[in-house]
């Protein structure tokens, strides 16, 4: 009887190994800590709630060895100019806190970016970092930014006097995933 019940016990000790090395590869594979440049597409679909909007945008971050980042955000398409753009810190699907500005106060304004392409550029030192509420980042902590970055918990939105809580959102990623196909 004892071997009639071994087989299938084997089988499932198997299958639970293989369940964690496969989850643990996924979870490693999003904390890529030798990247250096990371990409959002942002859209009105990624925004928290969804915003019907024609507006996209794309934001690059590159990650210096001068413990700075730069950037390159560029937008077109929304539906009213742009009040605000900035790095939160927080997950597909949820909002989170403000980390860092790419343009509107303390940066420069952001252009309109409506029926014409926008495009904003600048450095992130660790004087620009924010404290976002209760989620234990300290003002300042450039390397906490950037870990959260690399493990792919940070997304960028642009906010318009007709969304203010934001009309377009991406997740930033080493892939340069659109959308949150792998972030399920």
């Amino acid at each position: 009887m004892r071997i009639r019940y071994a087989l299938p016990v084997a089988i499932l000790l198997g299958l639970g190994i293989a369940s964690l090395a496969i989850a643990s590869t996924r979870d490693h594979g999003k904390s890529k800590s030798n990247q250096t440049q990371f990409t959002a597409f942002l859209d009105g679909q990624d925004e928290t709630p969804a915003v019907h909007t024609k507006g996209t945008g794309k934001l690059t971050v590159t990650i210096n060895a001068d413990n700075t980042m730069a950037y390159t955000l560029t937008y077109s398409g929304l539906n009213n100019p742009a009040l605000a753009a900035h790095v939160h810190f927080g997950q597909p699907d949820v909002a989170g806190g403000i980390v860092f500005f790419l343009c509107g106060a303390p940066k420069p304004a952001c252009p309109p970016g409506t029926t014409t392409t926008a495009t904003v550029t600048g450095t992130v030192a660790a004087a620009d970092i924010l404290a976002p509420a209760g989620q234990g980042l300290a003002a300042g902590d450039l390397a906490g930014t950037v870990q959260e970055i690399r493990a792919g918990l940070m997304y960028a939105n642009i906010h318009t006097s007709s969304s203010p809580g934001g009309e377009i959102r991406g997740q930033l990623s080493s892939q340069g995933d659109q959308g949150d196909e792998d972030n399920d």
